[in-house]
């Protein structure tokens, strides 16, 4: 209706296609929701400019999809595009930006690419440090990250300690009892733990 009467390009059109795209991304259906972010993106560029936090945070949406739905040479490139628009337009002190970097080094972590992961995940962690204090849940959200690159490469001890971290910021910024907490940190460190022994055990 909204498009009839308005435009595919315009502004309320691409607002509407921006909130369809991020409820049939979270309901997983990556195929509705890929174009209309692609839609969205386009007219936010037009009216707003490529660098305005409407357009980039829907960019970054679209590059979590792209990489969710296994397209990771696209998710990467879209990162890294996002990136450098932010960059270029000295808009970096904000969280979308360290989200940006952390999803990039989460996608080149599925790559395979872990000496590029390590080195964007922990720049992630920083600018979450910075930006939102180090004992922020979100900073700790970032260590388990790191943690997971540390654990698929058997830095096990490495993982635990990252993981001991998260889970006492958790638990401070959440609850002991939260179910983010118990799924982001200490059922991985169970785990982590539990890999530990058995290690030791071989």
């Amino acid at each position: 209706m909204l498009e009839a009467n308005f435009g595919a390009d315009h502004r309320l059109t691409a607002d509407c296609k921006s909130s369809l795209a991020q409820l049939y991304h979270t309901m997983g259906k990556y195929s509705e929701a890929e174009p209309f972010y692609q839609q969205a993106i386009t007219a936010f560029e037009i009216h707003l400019g490529t660098a305005h936090p409407r357009t980039v945070n829907a960019r970054m949406c679209l590059a979590h999809l792209l990489g969710a739905r296994g397209a990771l040479d696209e998710s990467a490139a879209m990162y890294i595009q996002t990136i450098a628009v932010m960059e270029q337009a000295h808009n970096t002190s904000n969280a979308v930006y360290a989200h940006c970097v952390n999803g990039y080094g989460i996608t080149l972590h599925q790559q395979g690419k872990l000496v590029e992961a390590e080195q964007q995940i922990k720049r992630a962690i920083d600018l979450y440090a910075e930006l939102l204090g180090e004992e922020h849940a979100q900073t700790g959200i970032g260590l388990k990250t790191l943690a997971d690159l540390y654990a698929q490469q058997d830095r096990l001890e490495e993982a635990e300690t990252l993981l001991v971290r998260a889970l006492g910021m958790l638990e401070k910024s959440l609850g002991a009892d939260h179910p983010h907490t118990i799924a982001i940190a200490r059922e991985p460190l169970e785990k982590v733990r539990q890999r530990i022994r058995d290690k030791a055990e071989a």
